[in-house]
This record gives C-alpha cells, structure tokens and sequence, in this order.
C-alpha cells in the first residue's frame, strides 16, 4: 500500500510535534495533590525537566514519595518502588 506523498510529510510532521509536545510536558505522579509551591520545588531538583509544563497526577498505589516522567524517561523516587527493590535483594541474597 503506497501512501500519498503530502499525506505521509503531514503525518510525519504531527508524529514530531506531538513527541515534542510530550517531551516538554513533565507529570509528577504522587499520592496526593501536590501545591504549585511543591511541584516547583520537585522540578527545580532536576534542572533538565525545568523548561516543561508540569502536571501532578494521583496515585494512591505509590505509598508516598513520587515519580517524576518526562516523555520516556523515568525517575521512581516512590516508596513502593523502594519496597519494590528491598523485596528483590532479599530474593537474590538467598
């Protein structure tokens, strides 16, 4: 199936904004609804997030702490996470 050329720029054109658009965006994804104050002060800790749109989103699952995702990349600073790794160096440790 050959696509027609215009079409295809076009569809080339918007995958690229709407990765660009997502690379810019940087969610916090925490327990609780975080102040504006906090997700400064969050985002400011890591400077190469800083020049991004912020978005707090609510996870109940995560126990405390946050995760912090900007397109693919992830940071897991949550304490499930933590529990997470403590359960898989016992694991191994036996």
């Amino acid at each position: 199936m050959r696509l027609d050329p215009q079409l295809k720029e076009r569809l080339k054109k918007t995958f690229i904004e709407q990765q660009a658009a997502q690379k810019e965006l940087v969610q916090v994804i925490s327990t609780y609804a975080l102040s504006e104050t906090e997700l400064k002060s969050i985002v400011h800790r890591f400077p190469q997030y800083t020049n991004g749109a912020v978005e707090n989103r609510i996870d109940p699952t995560l126990i405390g702490g946050f995760i912090l995702q900007c397109g693919s990349e992830v940071i897991d600073l949550s304490i499930r996470n933590a529990l997470h790794l403590l359960k898989k160096q016992l694991y191994e440790s036996n």
